[in-house]
């Protein structure tokens, strides 16, 4: 184990000691060096291979499943068909590569919206009978294993992007700026479960853009992205209801706290 300039430990390779650090510092001379001229098909071609080997040898079986295990990887299929929806309702034709890059995206950028979420309420999952034995708060992973894991995410949801669409990269920075907000808002709002709505609601959207590459006619989009706001609201507040309890005696703020009459008309608009 190789210790950074910081002193934090970092993991190594099973095979040829190959530590995170000197990864980043090899694939970050193959940018400077080879992508300088193309960057897009540099990234394709030499970027991306090289990290997902490298993450198919650093995730050994253990370390994948909790990798899968931190993100709720199982829920992602409910946002999937929210996105290939947008690039199907705008594309003639179906091509396999492009739903390739699209679900590769959407995964790393769901991966890191999980990973703001779990890394911030870290203290409240800890105190949380529910949420204590998750990954982060029972200390199955470490802070290094998570930071090299958001890495791994931003890769995989920025180059695909990118490769699909070179404009994109004026608009990867909202997502992540909504990932990062999210979690602060359930200690101050009770509307935090549509914020959480109107995020993933930007999904048929990016899924019209990646394709399209253009917001011309994006906004015939529109009522797909509604129902995705209310869709995903209404889900998390029924999801929210087991934390009742928990989230009443320590001033979590949830639409299902606010009042008993409140939270049975609730039930019924989810």
């Amino acid at each position: 184990r190789d210790d950074l300039v910081t002193g934090v430990q970092t993991y190594d390779l099973p095979i040829c000691g190959i530590s995170v650090r000197k990864f980043t510092i090899y694939i970050s001379e193959i940018i400077i060096i080879q992508c300088r001229f193309d960057f897009i098909n540099c990234l394709s071609m030499h970027v991306t291979p090289l990290i997902i080997c490298y993450y198919i040898l650093m995730f050994n079986m253990k370390n994948t499943r909790l990798a899968f295990d931190l993100v709720t990887i199982s829920h992602t299929v409910f946002i999937l068909p929210l996105i290939l929806s947008g690039y199907l309702f705008i594309s003639k034709k179906f091509i396999i590569a492009d739903f390739l890059l699209i679900i590769i995206a959407s995964f790393g950028a769901r991966n890191l919206g999980f990973i703001f979420n779990r890394y911030i309420d870290l203290k409240i999952d800890k105190n949380n009978p529910r949420t204590k034995d998750r990954p982060l708060p029972s200390g199955k992973i470490s802070k290094n294993f998570l930071i090299f894991f958001s890495f791994i995410s931003l890769a995989l949801f920025l180059i695909p992007s990118l490769i699909l669409c070179k404009s994109t990269i004026y608009l990867i920075p909202i997502p992540l700026v909504l990932f990062f907000i999210y979690p602060f808002l359930k200690r101050f709002t009770f509307m935090c479960h549509y914020f959480l709505g109107l995020v993933l609601s930007l999904s048929p959207l990016a899924g019209y853009y990646a394709f399209q590459c253009s917001t011309t006619g994006i906004f015939e989009l529109l009522s797909l992205s509604f129902f995705t706001l209310f869709w995903v609201g209404g889900f998390d507040i029924l999801y929210a209801l087991q934390d009742y309890d928990f989230d009443t005696k320590n001033k979590i703020f949830s639409i299902d706290r606010k009042s008993t009459r409140l939270n049975s008309s609730h039930q019924i608009i989810s």
